[in-house]
């Protein structure tokens, strides 16, 4: 049967939809699968630009480490540097900037605590506290699995807690010379970290 007018039958048009229809569906799948490889890659981008930023500021605080003990709300003594059963961190640090200049010490208490899957920045305004004295939060990081810190004594033993009760307190070599830290990413994924104490206790 020849054609009229050289046009095309109506199986040929509906291949041709049918054609079309196929490419537009894979299309729309490949742009799909495109925009939601570009969302993870930034969420996890922004992630690891967290991760990064969160470990910058817990080094910088421990590296700015210094020997020196404070009196707790309740008017009881506490160690420069204290890890506790909780996990949580807390000592004494220098280099607290005052560019208002107000009238205080350059010398801050702060603490970290992991809780509800985020690592938590704990400070206090002033060292010797009083019963009114509150801390100030700020949440470092979110979706953390866990997080530990871990005394390093000079022999190289790792210490849940600090001060330490193991061992000769006036022997040299249980002195402790670093922090450890231990971050579960994922689940069996993990980041540790270690820092030398710049005085060691």
């Amino acid at each position: 049967m020849e054609r009229e007018n050289g046009g095309f039958t109506l199986i040929e048009i509906l291949v041709a939809f049918f054609i079309f229809g196929i490419i537009g569906i894979v299309s729309g799948q490949l742009l799909n699968q495109t925009l939601s490889s570009q969302k993870t890659l930034k969420e996890k981008g922004e992630h690891l630009q967290h991760l990064h930023r969160g470990i910058q500021i817990l080094q910088r605080d421990i590296m700015q480490y210094v020997d020196r003990p404070i009196r707790d709300e309740y008017g009881n003594y506490r160690a420069p540097l204290v890890i506790g059963l909780d996990g949580s961190i807390e000592f004494t640090r220098t280099g607290w900037r005052n560019p208002l200049g107000y009238k205080r010490a350059e010398t801050q208490r702060v603490a970290y605590i992991w809780q509800d899957k985020k690592l938590i920045r704990g400070y206090w305004n002033e060292l010797d506290r009083a019963v009114s004295s509150e801390p100030n939060y700020q949440t470092l990081l979110n979706n953390i699995e866990r997080v530990e810190f871990f005394a390093i004594d000079a022999k190289g033993e790792e210490h849940i807690t600090w001060p330490s009760i193991r061992g000769d307190p006036n022997d040299p070599l249980n002195r402790m010379i670093g922090v450890l830290v231990r971050i579960e990413l994922e689940p069996n994924y993990f980041l540790e970290r270690i820092w030398e104490i710049p005085d060691a206790i």
